[in-house]
């Protein structure tokens, strides 16, 4: 078991817990992990985890409440922060998952929240923010399971895919590609919508 007065004596990188990191060295500490929110959270936003659990430990790293870490500590917004770790409990923690993707599934449709200083919720309202979709497989089969468990179990056994039980959850709507040839997407549309011809002017 590691002795919490072992101190690491190096510029520190993000990843260090920071009760390891002379006090003085946190503004280091901090930019690194900063630097990491700019350029690596956009597409893997687990490292959020233990940013948040490292900051919760050491007192928030001198800011003065757990929202002034993330806003100025990791530049990133409380709010999207809170969704993106409800949605990140969600998932496999081996896969990647992008930010908004996590926000987007730890967030519940069309409410906001107000939070106290712990993060916990105080009241909802009605939103009128329209959040992105998220359409990685990880995202899909992580909101499949939270929304429609039943579906979920079909494209765990593989009899169903992630696209075909979105679209049957009602999340994703029903695409086909178009033939560049415009004689070619005349014959798709006729087959696909009897009743329906394609006619050139």
């Amino acid at each position: 078991m590691a002795s919490a007065s072992v101190k690491i004596h190096r510029e520190p990188i993000c990843s260090d817990p920071a009760v390891q990191v002379p006090r003085d060295q946190w503004p280091n500490l901090m930019d690194e992990r900063q630097n990491f929110c700019r350029e690596v959270v956009p597409a893997d936003c687990r490292m959020l985890l233990f940013f948040i659990k490292d900051g919760s430990a050491a007192n928030w790293l001198g800011y003065a409440s757990r929202d002034d870490y993330i806003r100025k500590g990791l530049n990133l917004d409380p709010d999207m922060v809170h969704w993106a770790l409800e949605g990140l409990s969600r998932i496999d923690p081996s896969k990647a998952i992008p930010f908004n993707d996590a926000v987007v599934l730890g967030k519940p449709g069309n409410t906001t929240s107000e939070r106290d200083e712990h993060g916990k919720f105080k009241r909802s309202k009605p939103s009128n923010r329209r959040d992105g979709y998220g359409t990685t497989a990880g995202y899909t089969l992580a909101r499949l399971e939270r929304d429609h468990p039943e579906l979920a179990a079909q494209v765990r056994a593989g009899t169903m895919t992630a696209n075909a039980a979105a679209i049957a959850a009602g999340f994703r709507k029903r695409t086909w590609q178009a033939p560049a040839d415009v004689d070619e997407l005349a014959a798709v549309i006729e087959r696909r919508f009897p009743g329906w011809r394609l006619v050139r002017e």
